[in-house]
């Protein structure tokens, strides 16, 4: 049927689809140290590499529009097992916290081949960076804050497959805790109002641009 959301794709069946298995090579490091610019200061990382052989993935393969009876305007998806892929990468993340405030950053790098036909896989998305700011004021009930997210271009697609462009989006937010028991919340996101398309939508319409969300949470017992 139609993709759910009002993208208009079709989404077709595969019965056929078998379990797909993988055998995983992983390795990685996590640092850990305290007081190291000031008192009561802490640090903490993380670095992680893997690489999976993968057999029957299952993998959503794009038709556009008119190739091998593909509905229009969008084209459709199934998906598909590839009986031959890998998927390689690494993570890193990292936290600096100084009581009074903190430092956060994580970045993700992945990529896929489908070996079998010796093209890229469709269902790697963009590298993508996210940096986090923050300051805890009244005796750390109230936090502010400032979130970057930065998504590279992905055109690393088997052949007339949707592309998608880089983008950075800029958020801010603020959380107060009232007493142990409700807590209240602002989130202004993507500030810079940037219209951007998400790999993977066919359509070509931006996502939403500037949101201001408020939220309240309250814990009951305990």
């Amino acid at each position: 049927g139609i993709h759910p959301g009002g993208f208009g794709f079709i989404l077709l069946p595969n019965p056929n689809l078998v379990p797909e298995t993988s055998r995983t090579l992983e390795a990685g490091v996590n640092l850990s140290f305290d007081g190291t610019l000031r008192d009561g200061d802490r640090f903490r990382a993380k670095a992680n590499y893997f690489h999976n052989d993968l057999s029957d993935y299952i993998d959503a393969v794009y038709r556009p529009c008119g190739v091998g009876g593909a509905a229009c305007p969008f084209g459709d998806y199934q998906y598909e097992n590839i009986s031959d892929a890998e998927l390689f990468g690494f993570e890193v993340e990292a936290l600096y916290d100084f009581n009074d405030g903190f430092l956060q950053a994580s970045y993700t790098h992945v990529t896929g081949n489908n070996k079998t036909d010796d093209i890229p896989l469709t269902t790697v998305y963009p590298h993508k960076f996210v940096g986090t700011a923050g300051l805890r004021f009244l005796d750390n009930s109230l936090v502010v804050g400032a979130r970057w997210t930065s998504l590279a271009a992905q055109k690393r697609v088997p052949d007339d497959s949707p592309t998608s462009e880089a983008y950075d989006l800029f958020d801010v937010f603020a959380t107060y805790e009232h007493n142990r028991y409700f807590s209240t919340a602002v989130s202004l996101k993507n500030i810079t109002d940037e219209q951007y398309i998400p790999y993977r939508q066919t359509e070509d319409i931006p996502s939403a641009g500037f949101q201001a969300l408020l939220s309240a949470q309250v814990k009951l017992g305990g």
